[in-house]
C-alpha cells in the first residue's frame, strides 16, 4: 500500500492509503464492515463467517430497565419501614403511641408515590438516551470507545449500562433517605446514618448484575474471527478494545446478513464523524480509521511489517550464502 505515495509531498495525501487504492464506494463498505468488527463482534460473525452463530442479549430492555426501578424503589421503601423506630424516637421529645406506626406508614406511603414517578421517567429518560435513540449499533459505537476499567468489552454493554445505574440508584437512595430522615428528625447526623446503611445494597446487586449478564459469547465469536481470518484479525485480552486486523482482507469479506448491515448504515450515518484506532497487519502502522479515509498515524516510525520483511529476507539470504 506504501508503494501508492512515492513522489507525493503531501502528508495528508500521504497518509490517505484507503483512496489510493479504493474507490470511494469500495472503502465506504470495507468503513462499515470494520466499524461492526469494532463494535459488535458476534454481529461480525455473523455476518460474515457463521450465519448460525448463537446470537446473546446484550442490551437492557426498557421493561427491564423499569422493572429495576421499580424493585429498587420497593426495596427501599421497605428499609424504611424497618428502621421506622429510629427515625421516630431521633426526634426530640418524640414517643411511640400506638397509632405511631400507621402515621409514619401513611407519611412514607405518600413520599414513595411521590418519588416512584420520578424516578420512572428518570431511568427511561437515561434508556432512552443511551440506547433507544441511537438504536443497538449506534449504543454499541459509543461504548466501544470507553476504556478499562470503566467499560469491560469481554462482557455484554448490559453489564456495564446496569453497573453504572446501580451506582447511581445506590448513591441517589442514600440522599434520599438523608433528606427525607433529616426533614423528619431534624437531625441532619442522624439522617445521613440511616442512609449510609442504604450503601451495603451496591455489592448484592452488582453480584447480581454479573451473573445475570455472565457470556462467553464475545469471547467465542473473537476465537472464531481469528481462526475464520487465519489470524489476520487479533484482539486485546484484559477487557480492552484493540484489534490488529488486515484491512485488506475485511475488504473481501461478503455480507451475508442485510438485516445488520443496514442497522449499521443507519448508525454511521447518524454518527459521520465516527472514528477509532486499529493496528493494520498489512501495513505495520497504527491507523486510524474514518469515513472518508484511513491515515497512518506516528508515520515517521517505520513500519513494523517492513522490518521484519527485511529481516525474513536477510534470513533467506544467509541461508543461501550457508547452502552454496
Amino acid at each position: 500500500m506504501g508503494a501508492a505515495f512515492e513522489g507525493k509531498n503531501s502528508k495528508d495525501t500521504a497518509s490517505t492509503m484507503a483512496t489510493t487504492t479504493m474507490s470511494k464506494e469500495e472503502w465506504e463498505e470495507t468503513y462499515l464492515k470494520l466499524v461492526l468488527l469494532y463494535v459488535d463482534r458476534v454481529g461480525f460473525v455473523q455476518s460474515f463467517l457463521v450465519p448460525s452463530f448463537p446470537s446473546t442479549k446484550d442490551l437492557p430492555s426498557l421493561c427491564g430497565v423499569l422493572s429495576y426501578t421499580c424493585g429498587v424503589i420497593g426495596v427501599i421503601f421497605m428499609y424504611f419501614l424497618s428502621q421506622w423506630r429510629t427515625i421516630v424516637t431521633s426526634k426530640e421529645g418524640a414517643t411511640i403511641g400506638p397509632n405511631t406506626f400507621n402515621q409514619f406508614f401513611e407519611l412514607f406511603v405518600g413520599y414513595f408515590i411521590m418519588l416512584t414517578p420520578i424516578g420512572l421517567i428518570i431511568a427511561a429518560a437515561g434508556w432512552y438516551c443511551d440506547i433507544g435513540s441511537p438504536g443497538r449499533i449506534g449504543a454499541l459505537m459509543a461504548m466501544a470507545q470507553k476504556k478499562p476499567p470503566y467499560r469491560d468489552h469481554s462482557k455484554p454493554y448490559g453489564f456495564t449500562w446496569y453497573k453504572d445505574m446501580i451506582k447511581v440508584s445506590v448513591y441517589s437512595g442514600f440522599v434520599s433517605a438523608w433528606a427525607i430522615g433529616a426533614s423528619n428528625t431534624g437531625d441532619p447526623f442522624s439522617g445521613m446514618q440511616i442512609g449510609l446503611l442504604l450503601l451495603v445494597l451496591s455489592e448484592p446487586l452488582q453480584s447480581i448484575n454479573e451473573k445475570y449478564w455472565k457470556s462467553t459469547a464475545i469471547g467465542d465469536a473473537e476465537v472464531c474471527i481469528t481462526a475464520g481470518m487465519q489470524s489476520q484479525c487479533m484482539f486485546a485480552e484484559g477487557g480492552g478494545n484493540s484489534i490488529a486486523v488486515n484491512v485488506k482482507a475485511v475488504a473481501q469479506l461478503q455480507w451475508r446478513c442485510s438485516k445488520l448491515k443496514e442497522q449499521v448504515k443507519k448508525a454511521v450515518k447518524s454518527n459521520k464523524n465516527y472514528k477509532f484506532k486499529i493496528f493494520d497487519v498489512s501495513t505495520g502502522h497504527h491507523t486510524m480509521i474514518t469515513p472518508a479515509k484511513m491515515e497512518k498515524l506516528n508515520e515517521d516510525q517505520e513500519s513494523v511489517a517492513k522490518l521484519v520483511m527485511q529481516e525474513l529476507f536477510k534470513q533467506r539470504g544467509e541461508f543461501m550464502d550457508s547452502m552454496a
